[in-house]
């Protein structure tokens, strides 16, 4: 039982993670293809998805450090 919930949730955070990925991009390039002249819609697109990425991490560890601290447990 705890494999397949393991597994359902890291398939739902990929499906998650490439869902705000495909998201930041659609709102900087549009339906213009992939082209040397568009580049500058795309580098600005996985620049936003990193940041975005990396505040959902850090996120992710102050929930993560909060819920050790709440139960009495120390790094």
């Amino acid at each position: 039982m705890a494999s397949g919930t393991l597994a359902t949730m890291r398939m739902t955070s990929q499906m998650f993670s490439m869902f705000i990925a495909m998201l930041i991009i659609s709102i900087f390039v549009g339906r213009l293809e992939i082209a040397p002249e568009n580049f500058g819609g795309l580098v600005t697109s996985i620049q936003v998805a990193f940041i975005a990425f990396t505040a959902l991490c850090f996120g992710g560890i102050f929930g993560s450090l909060a819920r050790d601290s709440a139960r009495g447990k120390s790094a």
